[in-house]
């Protein structure tokens, strides 16, 4: 995944990849198109910026600099 993208296709959790996902039993089927980093901060990745902007209150739709980022992801 190149920085700034979201990946053109779903990933699927398997027996590689299954340890990391705590939740997620053998029998269980997943599928995903991008991860989140918990506690990593928005700075971490693309994904996490995004997630950021989406968790902002719509109260702060107006403050300088937060709304541009929330149009710049649905403008993609």
């Amino acid at each position: 995944m190149s920085k700034g993208t979201f990946p053109q296709k779903f990933q699927k959790i398997d027996d590689l990849t299954r340890s990391n996902h705590g939740l997620i039993k053998a029998h269980d089927t997943c599928l995903h198109f991008c991860e989140y980093a918990a506690g990593e901060g928005y700075q971490h990745s693309y994904v996490n910026q995004q997630i950021f902007n989406f968790k902002k209150s719509m109260n702060d739709q107006n403050r300088p600099g937060l709304q541009s980022a929330r149009q710049t992801s649905f403008s993609k």
